[in-house]
């Protein structure tokens, strides 16, 4: 029994422990992941605006913007989720959040001022809310905190990694050491009853 039940419920545990690390390793990636995206899709808005603010190709420019914005609304929700676990983490990404929505109502009037001919005023405008309320560095922030943590979860992983292989190994060779001692109680017990019977 010692020789079946005690790896099988080391395995489980070892298997569930390097389950756990991998798990957190993937949900690291997935935030860095999605915080790009987040920044890509928040200076995609930047640019469409801009872009609205000289009048420049509106059809394209103005799908871009919603698009974008849809898209960084997204992504802002399935970061929160990701996040769930990190209190800091779903701070800076509040704020992140915070900061788009109070710029998009400056967004939306350098649009409608780019649209009446009013190029100078539309770009101070865009200008002036990029520039009030950036979201880039807090996105960056999310990013450098991820892998940071990516390092000590990618330790982490690793080292339960190592700890199983060990692990397993001496399992193993606990089980051949006892195997071994069960051939040669055996061997013994069928050697002294040859004996008797001689």
């Amino acid at each position: 029994i010692f020789v079946i039940v005690l790896p099988l419920a080391l395995q489980r545990s070892i298997a569930r422990d390097a389950q756990e690390a991998e798990q957190l390793l993937a949900r690291t990636l997935q935030v860095s992941a999605s915080a790009s995206e987040l920044r890509y899709y928040a200076r995609d808005m930047e640019v469409a605006v801009i872009a609205l603010a000289n009048n420049l190709n509106p059809s394209l420019f103005q799908d871009r913007y919603a698009s974008s914005g849809q898209r960084a609304r997204e992504t802002i929700q399935h970061l929160k989720d990701l996040l769930a676990h990190s209190p800091d983490q779903l701070l800076r990404l509040g704020n992140a959040d915070a900061l788009l929505n109070r710029r998009m109502p400056m967004f939306e009037q350098a649009i409608e001022l780019g649209g009446a001919g009013e190029h100078a005023e539309a770009l101070a405008l865009a200008g002036e809310a990029i520039e009030h309320y950036p979201v880039s560095p807090l996105v960056l922030e999310i990013l450098a905190t991820e892998d940071a943590q990516l390092e000590t979860r990618q330790h982490v992983a690793d080292t339960a990694q190592n700890r199983n292989r060990r692990s397993l190994l001496f399992v193993a060779l606990a089980q051949c050491a006892l195997l071994g001692t069960v051939m040669v109680l055996v061997e013994r017990q069928f050697r002294q009853r040859l004996r008797a019977e001689t």
